[in-house]
């Protein structure tokens, strides 16, 4: 979500630099002619406010007050690319496009619910016992209010989300797996930190 926001503005601002390049297409020239810094930050306000305001739908009133402080107009949807009002809706209209079918199920369109799994996926282990020791373990945990729930997956789906950049590729076939030694290993330094968990930290916290 935080990237969205970036995002939105950085290509936003583009349209004032002479070598930045957006990462998405909005159809906005470079003005750099025009770049004053009231032009900026109104330009980059714009594509700020739409993208929060998508995203955080709760937030509009408290974003929508921000933008009348700064004297801008939140319902000016402008997309008039000779302004700073356009450039800025454009930017974020555009990263909004393609962010909502990234994979991530914002728009709940994949699966009922926003951001929820459309994947279907069921855990090897349960919490009772480990059929795979290299797969998550759901946890029995407290409802707080004296019962228990058994914990759900949050984003199963989330490595089929499409990244903002390219990502490195990594050499080797992932991390060790158990009954590895340095799996094994691993596992153990785990434990130890997660049983004395004050003295990793050097004492300062309990």
């Amino acid at each position: 979500m935080l990237a969205m926001v970036d995002t939105a503005m950085y290509d936003a601002w583009t349209a004032y630099s002479k070598k930045a390049i957006p990462l998405y297409d909005s159809g906005v020239k470079r003005r750099s002619s025009s770049g004053t810094d009231a032009n900026k930050i109104k330009t980059i306000s714009y594509a700020a406010y739409r993208v929060e305001v998508d995203l955080f739908p709760s937030f509009q009133t408290s974003a929508s007050n921000l933008m009348a402080s700064l004297e801008f107009d939140p319902n000016d949807t402008s997309t008039d690319l000779t302004t700073p009002t356009g450039i800025g809706n454009r930017a974020a209209a555009a990263v909004l496009a393609a962010r909502h079918h990234d994979g991530s199920n914002q728009l709940g369109d994949l699966h009922p619910g926003a951001y929820t799994d459309y994947t279907g996926y069921m855990p090897v282990n349960t919490p009772d016992k480990i059929n795979d020791p290299n797969r998550w373990q759901p946890l029995r945990v407290s409802d707080g209010m004296g019962g228990f729930v058994v914990q759900t997956y949050i984003a199963p789906f989330w490595g089929m989300v499409t990244p903002f950049a390219k990502l490195p590729k990594f050499d080797g076939n992932g991390p060790d797996l158990l009954p590895n030694e340095a799996a094994i290993d691993g596992a153990q330094r785990i434990l130890k930190y997660s049983a004395d968990p004050v003295k990793v930290a050097g004492g300062n916290d309990r």
